[in-house]
């Protein structure tokens, strides 16, 4: 009796979000007669700056390998390495991250009879200032591999413009757990909310909520600036923030000296879904990823900056109907001028909550892991590249 196929997916960091997708792909893929086997680099958690990895004893299903940064011509890489069985899987999914050295030695060791090997990323590089001699040896190797799993329609797209097969490109719907989300929303009574309120001294109608890591590429500055704008025009309006990084102690500091700012720590679960029950939209002007998915789940709608760097979780937002775009040329008080006529229009912002809900129901990690699936087993019956 022949042994059944396997893939190995490979991962720098396992952080909360991902955990549900990777159940229901190991469910998935069993339900296909396919073994997956998780092998992950996950820092320890005082190394990591969002403060959202999973702790070790959650991870009893994935293999951690070690891994180390290292110096090669005045750039930093990332050796990781190979446990035994990797080389024994029938396909191996890496990140497409030009910087980690493991993926050049699996594509080497497919010339010589290794596994098949496939990418999972974003195409191209969302910072604006990446190196451009960078990105086009990151395009170039993007099309050395036997599969592709793009992380959105838009992904696909790039990549085949790369000169990468597109019958090769398996779009995945990058997503969060829309339904858990959902659910523990629906369940937060307005008592709940009362209590959240009087507990953090939130009095206003209108609360913008960001919620994501602190981090500098976020632009946490412009977002406050904008708020300050916004308090000025609509005294009814209140910041919360939620979420981690090497920022807090800043948000900390401007939360201290603004009463309608209120930062509350990093919220998982049920208690993000009480915080997302109290939201009436999302303030995220840049770096806007899954964040945008959370706030379909809840029905709460996105506002960012069309000039803002994002990653490609961005595409799906639909103008004005889950959400908006805010051309804003970079400067805050403009960005908080889109902010306000969201505010000053209720039809427009009932039928943007409305959009998110419907757009939920066609995401979530169940579709994503579905479609990943697939692009396994099509990837594992194909002949090599």
């Amino acid at each position: 009796m022949s042994n059944p196929p396997r893939v190995a997916v490979v991962q720098r960091t396992i952080r909360r979000y991902r955990m549900p997708f990777f159940r229901s792909l190991g469910s998935e893929l069993e339900q296909r007669g396919i073994q997956l086997a998780v092998v992950h680099n996950t820092p320890p958690r005082d190394q990591d700056r969002r403060k959202d990895v999973v702790a070790d004893e959650s991870l009893a299903w994935a293999k951690r390998a070690p891994a180390r940064d290292v110096g090669i011509a005045g750039k930093t890489v990332l050796w990781q390495s190979a446990p035994r069985g990797l080389h024994q899987a029938d396909l191996v999914v890496v990140e497409q991250a030009s910087r980690l050295l493991l993926n050049y030695r699996l594509l080497l060791r497919r010339r010589f009879g290794g596994p098949k090997v496939a990418l999972w990323g974003h195409g191209d590089d969302p910072y604006p200032d990446a190196s451009m001699t960078a990105e086009r040896f990151k395009r170039f190797y993007s099309t050395q591999p036997d599969w592709w799993f793009a992380y959105t329609d838009g992904v696909a797209e790039l990549v085949e413009t790369f000169g990468f097969p597109g019958e090769r490109i398996t779009s995945v719907n990058n997503s969060t757990d829309t339904q858990q989300l959902t659910a523990a929303v629906e369940a937060v009574s307005d008592d709940q909310v009362q209590q959240l309120r009087e507990a953090h001294g939130i009095r206003g109608s209108q609360v913008g909520l960001y919620a994501g890591a602190l981090l500098p590429e976020k632009r946490l500055d412009h977002l406050v600036e904008a708020a300050d704008v916004v308090r000025d025009a609509s005294p009814a309006f209140e910041l919360v923030l939620v979420g981690d990084g090497p920022l807090a102690p800043w948000v900390q500091e401007q939360a201290s000296t603004r009463p309608w700012m209120h930062y509350l720590g990093q919220r998982f679960d049920n208690d993000l879904a009480e915080v997302m029950r109290l939201s009436t939209f999302l303030m995220v002007p840049t770096w806007v990823g899954l964040v945008i998915v959370d706030g379909f789940a809840a029905g709460v709608p996105l506002i960012a900056s069309a000039s803002g760097a994002h990653p490609p979780e961005i595409g799906y937002l639909r103008q004005d109907e889950n959400g908006r775009l805010v051309d804003d040329g970079g400067d805050p008080r403009r960005y908080a001028e889109g902010v306000l006529a969201v505010l000053q229009d209720p039809p427009r912002l009932e039928r943007m909550r409305a959009g998110c809900r419907e757009d939920a129901m066609r995401m979530g990690t169940e579709e994503m892991a579905r479609r990943f699936a697939e692009g396994i087993e099509a990837a594992i019956a194909a002949p090599r590249r």
